[in-house]
């Protein structure tokens, strides 16, 4: 793993300090680990603090969305439950076989062939379009 450099650490920290400056909506930060930084937007306002945010990278990790700002040598990961930006859509199940799942920090334990739903979500547009700035007024309708 490679660390910061002091003159990195203060030019990141000055970014981050700008974007907070510029982007008052966005949630502060509540973790902090090497190369990120993550904060939860209140459900009932993500939409406005997206659009607020300008432009970020998308990532899709299980049932959240994350809005990602790269500042200096840190990614701030603003995270939402999917459901609050996106349709949850159940196009089929599958089936899924028994197995035996190994003991590690828990007992063995067996699970029985089972159906599991096949998901897709839908982000519609303009929120997640070309993640470029828009008004949020625009967003929240």
């Amino acid at each position: 793993m490679k660390y910061l450099t002091n003159a990195q650490l203060v030019k990141t920290l000055r970014a981050m300090a700008d974007f907070y400056e510029s982007h008052p909506l966005a949630p502060v930060p509540y973790d902090m680990a090497y190369g990120w930084m993550k904060a939860y937007m209140p459900n009932d306002q993500a939409k406005t603090i997206l659009a607020s945010l300008g432009s970020f990278k998308k990532k899709y990790e299980d049932d959240y969305f994350r809005a990602c700002v790269t500042l200096g040598h840190i990614e701030l990961q603003f995270s939402v439950e999917r459901t609050q930006i996106c349709e949850r859509k159940v196009v089929g199940t599958r089936v899924v076989p028994a197995q035996t799942v190994p003991s590690e920090y828990i007992p063995e334990r067996f699970i029985p062939e089972h159906e599991e739903e096949i998901v897709e979500w839908d982000c519609k547009e303009p929120i997640l379009a070309d993640s470029t700035k828009q008004n949020p007024e625009e967003v929240a309708k």
